[in-house]
């Protein structure tokens, strides 16, 4: 769960910093939204000095795969 918190963490920095706000609704999500996530997991680090690896960042990117897969089935 320790992992889905930081996933969870990286989305709503990258929202508050892309978009402004503290939501974003699903189907506002793009092919280059996503892209954009990945590039951000990849070079902000949570902690400083603590980038994210490419193992990481991949990771984080399929467990936001998940998560929105979750969220289509349930409508």
């Amino acid at each position: 769960m320790k992992n889905y918190y930081t996933t969870e963490r990286y989305l709503q920095l990258f929202i508050k910093k892309q978009y402004g706000t503290n939501d974003l609704l699903l189907r506002k999500l793009t092919f280059e939204s996503i892209t954009a996530i990945e590039h951000y997991v990849r070079t902000q680090p949570l902690k400083e000095h603590d980038k994210c690896t490419n193992n990481g960042a991949m990771k984080h990117m399929e467990r936001l795969k998940k998560i929105i897969n979750c969220a289509k089935g349930n409508g």
